[in-house]
C-alpha cells in the first residue's frame, strides 16, 4: 500500500518544494531560475516528477502577500511564483490548499510574529531530522519553510481523518 506523502511550497523567488512523509523529507527542489527568470521548463519536469512517485499527495503553497519592505516588482513576482506553482500542481492532477503565513507557522512554530530564517531551518532540522542535508545555510530558509508547510498539510490531513471517525 502507498503511503501518504505531503507536499509544501514557499513561492519565494528563493522558495522550494518539499515533499514529506510523517518520518522524513523525501525530497526538496528550489524553485528553477534561469538566470533571474523562471525557469517553467524544468518547474514543470519537478513537478511531473513528483507527481509520478507518489500515489497519494496533497499541498499547501503559502499565500504570499505583500510587506511594507516589498517593493512593487518584489510583490508582484510572490504572486506569480505562487501562481506558477498551483498551475503546475493542478496540471499533474493534485488541488493545492492556500494557507496564509499567520495560520501555518502559529500552527508549526507557535508564533506569527518575531520569526526569522533561523527559526525556521532549526524547527525544520528538529522535526526532520534528515533535512539537514539541505538546510546548510542562513539562505535555505525558503527550503526550511518548505518543509513546515509540508509538515502543515500533514497535520490538518491528520486532523481532518480523526475528525472523520
Amino acid at each position: 500500500m502507498s503511503e501518504y506523502v505531503y507536499a509544501g511550497v514557499d513561492p519565494g523567488k528563493y522558495g522550494a518544494i518539499a515533499v514529506v512523509n510523517k518520518r522524513a523529507v523525501l525530497e526538496i527542489h528550489d524553485f528553477p531560475l534561469d538566470g533571474k527568470q523562471p525557469d517553467l521548463e524544468k518547474l514543470a519536469r519537478i513537478l511531473t516528477g513528483i507527481g509520478s512517485r507518489y500515489a497519494y499527495l496533497e499541498a499547501v503553497i503559502e499565500d504570499v502577500g505583500t510587506y511594507s519592505h516589498d517593493g512593487r516588482r518584489g510583490a508582484f513576482t510572490f504572486g506569480e511564483n505562487k501562481g506558477f506553482w498551483k498551475l503546475g500542481l493542478t496540471m499533474i492532477g493534485i488541488d493545492p490548499q492556500v494557507v496564509k503565513v499567520e495560520v501555518w507557522k502559529k500552527c508549526i512554530l507557535g508564533r506569527v510574529h518575531h520569526t526569522d530564517k533561523e527559526t525556521s531551518i532549526k524547527t525544520a532540522k528538529l522535526l526532520f531530522p534528515n533535512s539537514a542535508e539541505w538546510l546548510r545555510l542562513k539562505k535555505h530558509d525558503g527550503r526550511a519553510d518548505a518543509i513546515l508547510l509540508a509538515e502543515y498539510a500533514r497535520r490538518v490531513a491528520v486532523a481532518r481523518s480523526l475528525a472523520a471517525r
